[in-house]
């Protein structure tokens, strides 16, 4: 089952505890990503995701952007279909800032299939590479800039709901699997971060082998 995009919803912001708002999965195999940007610190306030009261995996340590946010990516295999609420949490109160992502045709086990981050003090682009492990896995990366506003670079798919964040997928098959790259512009030279990560398909499914019947002539 090849992997495909479902939906993106942006979450708002706030300064508190937790926020929430709905996303709606749809489909089968179903994958949920979840960014959420946190304060501007070394440490990061997002204690933990919850889709539909079921706590998601942090996919990479949160990595801040030089002199300015700190952010994660989260995960959560085989969602809730239907419309379920994302709570993102925050200890002490703090500022959040979530946005989910969802896609169809991923594996349920053995997620995420490789992972991988990159910094940059200053520039008007970064690139991000993961090595995928399964043969037509797909990528996804998050990236965050200071200021400015961002666009998806050469084969990037940009899902992009925030001016100065970047959430992008490879937009097809990596096949065969190997080293590939995301890529965010800005349209200033500042800091930018980046996590991405690779996420394998569902198995395909056993090939239909009716039996055969010997009819004999009487």
């Amino acid at each position: 089952m090849a992997i495909a995009f479902d939906v993106a919803t942006n979450g708002g912001s706030t300064t508190a505890t937790s926020l929430t708002y709905a996303h709606t999965c749809t489909g089968d195999n179903r994958i949920l990503f979840v960014g959420v940007l946190g304060n501007v610190s070394d440490t990061y306030n997002i204690t933990g995701v919850t889709y539909g009261g079921v706590s998601l995996t942090q996919i990479s340590t949160a990595i801040r952007i030089p002199t300015d946010r700190i952010f994660g990516l989260w995960m959560l295999v085989n969602p809730a279909s239907g419309s379920n609420d994302v709570v993102a949490s925050s200890s002490p109160s703090g500022f959040i800032q979530p946005d989910s992502f969802s896609y169809t045709g991923a594996l349920q086990t053995g997620q995420p299939d490789a992972t991988g981050t990159n910094v940059s003090t200053t520039g008007t682009s970064l690139t991000a590479s993961v090595t995928t492990v399964a043969d037509k896995s797909w990528a996804f990366a998050y990236f965050s800039c200071r200021t400015g506003v961002t666009s998806a670079g050469a084969s990037t798919t940009s899902r992009d709901l925030t001016t100065s964040q970047l959430f992008c997928d490879s937009g097809a098959d990596v096949t065969p699997a190997g080293s590939r790259s995301l890529i965010v512009n800005n349209t200033q030279s500042v800091e930018i971060a980046g996590i991405i990560c690779s996420f394998s398909p569902a198995a395909a499914a056993a090939a239909n082998n009716p039996t055969l019947l010997t009819l004999g002539v009487g």
